[in-house]
């Protein structure tokens, strides 16, 4: 089993995805990013799960996938995110089937 990606790892391997995506789909990804990091700024990023971007603070708050053709980021509005975060959150919450969202 692999250890855990270091913080400074995965915040460079969120940085390259955006990058190496090119589209409207890394542009989403950085928005969210953007977003998790204003609404919490003691969020932890995360590197997981075959390379998907992982948000979380006591817990997962908020995933970024990025599948071809489609951009999905995942929040869990739950109990490790105050009421003002929680909002936050759950504003970026949706799925994009293209860029015209």
């Amino acid at each position: 089993m692999k250890g855990p990606v270091p913080v400074e790892s995965a915040s460079a391997l969120i940085d390259e995805r955006i990058k190496e995506l090119g589209d409207w789909r890394g542009k989403t990804l950085a928005k969210v990013r953007e977003i998790v990091h204003e609404a919490d700024p003691e969020i932890l990023e995360e590197w997981k799960w075959m390379g998907t971007p992982i948000w979380s603070h006591g817990g997962i708050v908020c995933t970024g996938e990025t599948p071809a053709g489609a951009e999905r980021s995942s929040a869990v509005c739950g109990h490790c995110v105050s009421t003002t975060r929680r909002a936050a959150l759950c504003a970026s919450r949706r799925t994009t089937n293209n860029g015209s969202d």
